[in-house]
């Protein structure tokens, strides 16, 4: 964006209002303001693509964030505290199994 900006202005430094040439006076105003005007524009669009780029990255990293969070809170909302969760007994049944030499 700044290459076209600083393209802008050399445009209008470089080429002159009025070009003479032999006996004609040729006005190159309306030339000179055309090329400032499409060099503006396509800093805009420049602009305008990184903006909108941006923005997708954004609302991905949203959405994802969302998602997480919805995860996260969900897990809690299932357990009451994780403490009583881990203190609760778990009844295991253990079978003996005879192996042979």
């Amino acid at each position: 964006m700044e290459l076209h900006l600083r393209e802008k202005e050399i445009l209008e430094a470089q080429i002159p209002s009025n070009i003479v040439i032999g006996p004609f006076f040729v006005n190159v105003e309306n030339v000179r303001q055309a090329l400032s005007k499409k060099r503006k524009a396509l800093s805009n669009a420049v602009l305008e693509l990184l903006a909108r780029k941006l923005r997708q990255q954004s609302d991905a990293v949203s959405t994802a964030a969302a998602t997480l969070w919805k995860m996260l809170s969900f897990r809690r909302s299932s357990r009451q505290n994780p403490f009583q969760y881990l203190a609760q007994p778990k009844h295991v049944s253990l079978k003996t199994v005879w192996v042979p030499f």
